[in-house]
């Protein structure tokens, strides 16, 4: 037997009712000012901004330029005294009425600091942000040790260490590296000799001053004996742009200038201003991860007088924080010291431990 059309109807309309209501119990209705009116859901306060999802849009409004904010069902909130509850919402002569498990309140619209979910008011407890905390998010670490083999002036094998610390946030990005590989050179009477053959440490700061445009400062020191360096010290600072950030791929480009003095173990010293243009990539390829970094560094009087620098290493996870790796890097220089060649390669394999996001 077919049901009438009107209770088709009747039936049609309580299972659309039914299947909304979750979402209709979440509306808040907004009061501006100038008495216009916003229905949606009041996903986040942040800045002095109240920011809604209307028609799957966000719109974000000022906190100074509402009047009044209801909601029918309970939303957690947290108040600029520190209270944090779940309670409806409703206006009020002056403000906000807010229905808490204690009673009626009144507040005004500027001491609703958050919201959140009903459900979960641990969420809304406000986080200390210092510059180590908190840690683990904001704080990665790597440490690295293995075996390397070097050709070019060295033509040398031996132990290798790494360790590199960054701090990354929205605002900033801080990175420290050293280095150091203990060599055994091969001597002219074709004897293995142990020696500190090469060590390096650098740090660099960003600033991001949009999503995209960073300004940046950076320096690296660092020994090489076989390259007759006994110290080169470069500093330079520029601008970058970030091409991409996110957690496949993560990819910048800078540019900069500065100044870069060198020290030779065989007597005498160099110094020169220099432009730096490099690029920096990490690539998560699923277990592994890629790391590649390209430094290209000319003389500003001589652009054929340059040094270049590719850092490339990939690790695989092996449990818990360690993991396998190797590493090539590459350093080319156009006109080194007489005696000197041009291009070094070292190749190391490490097993490494990462604490950090």
């Amino acid at each position: 037997m077919t049901p009438p059309r009107f209770c088709r109807t009747v039936c049609i309309l309580a299972a659309l009712t039914g299947s909304a209501a979750p979402y209709l119990s979440a509306q808040h209705t907004l009061r501006m000012a100038n008495g216009d009116r916003l229905t949606g859901v009041l996903v986040r306060i942040e800045d002095g901004q109240w920011i809604f999802t209307f028609n799957g849009q966000e719109v974000t409004v000022a906190a100074d330029s509402i009047a009044s904010f209801q909601s029918a069902s309970p939303i957690g909130l947290r108040l600029t005294d520190g209270t944090i509850a779940a309670a409806t919402v409703s206006e009020a002569p002056g403000g906000l009425g807010l229905a808490l498990p204690g009673g009626l309140r009144t507040i005004r619209v500027s001491e609703l600091e958050a919201v959140g979910d009903p459900a979960d008011l641990a969420a809304l407890v406000p986080r200390h942000i210092g510059f180590f905390t908190p840690l683990r998010e904001f704080w990665t670490a790597n440490a690295a040790f293995g075996f390397s083999d070097k050709t070019g002036n060295s033509r040398a094998r031996g132990l290798s260490a790494t360790l590199d610390v960054e701090r990354r946030t929205q605002k900033d990005r801080i990175t420290v590296s050293f280095g150091v590989n203990r060599e055994e050179s091969r001597s002219a009477n074709d004897v293995f000799e142990t020696t500190v053959s090469k060590f390096y440490g650098a740090l660099r700061v960003d600033v991001f001053i949009s999503a995209r445009v960073f300004l940046f400062a950076a320096t690296r020191q660092e020994r090489d004996r076989f390259q007759d360096i006994a110290l080169r010290s470069t500093y330079n600072g520029g601008f970058g742009y970030q091409a991409t950030s996110g957690s496949v791929t993560d990819l910048n480009f800078s540019l900069a200038g500065g100044a870069r003095r060198e020290n030779f173990i065989s007597g005498g010293s160099e110094t020169a201003t220099v432009a730096a243009l490099g690029a920096k990539l990490r690539h998560d390829f699923g277990p592994a991860v890629l790391l590649w970094q390209l430094d290209f560094s000319p003389k500003l009087a001589d652009f054929g007088d340059f040094r270049f620098l590719s850092d490339a290493n990939i690790t695989a996870p092996l449990f818990a924080g360690i993991g396998f790796r190797v590493a090539v890097l590459d350093e080319y220089d156009s006109r080194p010291r007489p005696g000197i060649e041009k291009n070094d390669l070292l190749l190391t394999t490490q097993v490494s431990y990462t604490i950090g996001r």
